[in-house]
């Protein structure tokens, strides 16, 4: 049994009621409200936090760590946001760690970023995260290698920096290319630069296109974030 998902309006009776649903099904509200009223920079370093203690952990137990963290690392990807702002790339801030950075208590290890695909952005895009020497499957990023990738179109794909692991992706499954993602997203603060996120509807629609099973089972708590938001 699954719980249906939506992201439309709703009145506050119908939004409290919604919430005892979400609530009875088992999501925390209490945890999400407390989460709401942190900081972005909070909910960040929650997100780093935990991953590095996965990390710890599977390690000193000799266990492999989950598939996002196979690599071992994850740093605090602020210093790969600032890059991103100072070379003026047109990124957006989509999956899971978006849905943190907007209050939603949930597990990210990577960084998945929606970019615009016009030569100049690709070339912003590519100055911005040499500094973190980016590699595709053991090959160093290059122009090259992201025109290549647009070519084939621009299907989700891994860089590993010294950072964090980045997804790009040229679309956003259930919306569509960066132009048509910008329209559902909001600004987050961040000592001085911001960052582009996709909100919390335009996650849902992504997370229902994708269908996959850890993508439904989020799909409850990103929901409660959206109705407790709607009433702060």
């Amino acid at each position: 049994m699954t719980l249906p998902i939506s992201s439309h309006p709703l009145s506050d009776e119908a939004a409290q009621q919604r919430l005892a649903e979400l609530a009875e099904w088992g999501v925390d509200l209490g945890l999400i409200t407390v989460n709401l009223q942190r900081s972005p920079e909070e909910r960040l370093d929650i997100v780093v936090g935990r991953n590095q203690m996965a990390i710890q952990a599977s390690q000193s137990l000799g266990m492999v760590a989950r598939s996002e963290l196979r690599n071992g690392y994850f740093a605090s990807p602020l210093p790969l946001f600032v890059a991103l702002a100072q070379a003026q790339t047109a990124t957006v801030l989509v999956g899971n760690l978006a849905a943190a950075l907007l209050g939603t208590p949930i597990a990210s290890a990577v960084v998945e970023l929606c970019i615009a695909t016009h030569p100049s952005n690709l070339a912003a895009f590519l100055l911005a995260v040499l500094p973190f020497q980016p590699y595709v499957d053991g090959q160093r990023l290059t122009r090259s290698t992201l025109e290549n990738w647009l070519a084939q179109g621009g299907a989700p794909v891994r860089v590993e920096t010294t950072l964090v692991p980045i997804i790009v992706m040229a679309r956003v499954a259930g919306i569509g290319t960066y132009e048509r993602v910008r329209t559902f997203t909001r600004t987050i603060s961040f000592d001085g630069i911001t960052v582009n996120v996709l909100d919390l509807p335009g996650i849902i629609t992504n997370k229902l296109a994708l269908g996959a099973a850890e993508d439904r089972f989020s799909l409850p708590q990103i929901e409660a974030t959206l109705r407790l938001r709607e009433q702060i």
